[in-house]
């Protein structure tokens, strides 16, 4: 009677042991938990930044697309203002070239603009798309790790 209540003993120490050691990996898992969902809170937090930024990028382009619109229409009546001065003198027509010269410029700020602008949604795009991946990716482990532990329990 004494041995077998000697063997219920150490079994019970042996299962405590066991309980303790499933509790301390509870707790770890718990705390990867929590760094996993503070980590796709931040991870959301930089996708609403890049979502408006994209958003502020958006809308400086459609600003760019209304005041090329704009220049282009204070280009065609300039144009036709002129032919109708064109006789009298070199002054005007030095104004004209100096306007032209501008539009230009501004033309070729607005393609760049707006090539900088795609880009820039291109490398949007592939830090939503990876940080959805990411985001999945730490919701599957978090799946794996939440079925394990039920299995555990």
């Amino acid at each position: 009677m004494r041995l077998l209540c000697d063997q219920k003993e150490e079994e019970l120490k042996d299962l405590r042991t066991e309980l303790a050691k499933a509790r301390e990996y509870k707790t770890e898992l718990d705390e990867q938990l929590q760094q996993k969902l503070e980590m796709i809170g931040q991870l959301r937090g930089e996708v609403d930044q890049v979502r408006a930024d994209c958003h502020k990028r958006k809308k400086n382009m459609d600003q760019l697309v209304a005041d090329k619109e704009a220049a282009t229409t204070q280009l065609t009546s300039a144009e036709s203002q002129l032919q109708g001065l064109k006789a009298k003198g070199l002054a005007h027509v030095r104004k004209i070239k100096e306007v032209e010269a501008d539009l230009a410029r501004a033309r070729v700020e607005f393609v760049h603009a707006k090539a900088e602008a795609k880009k820039m949604k291109v490398a949007t795009d592939k830090s939503i798309t990876v940080y959805l991946r990411d985001a999945a990716a730490v919701q599957h482990e978090l799946r794996e790790a939440s079925d394990q532990e039920k299995m555990e329990q």
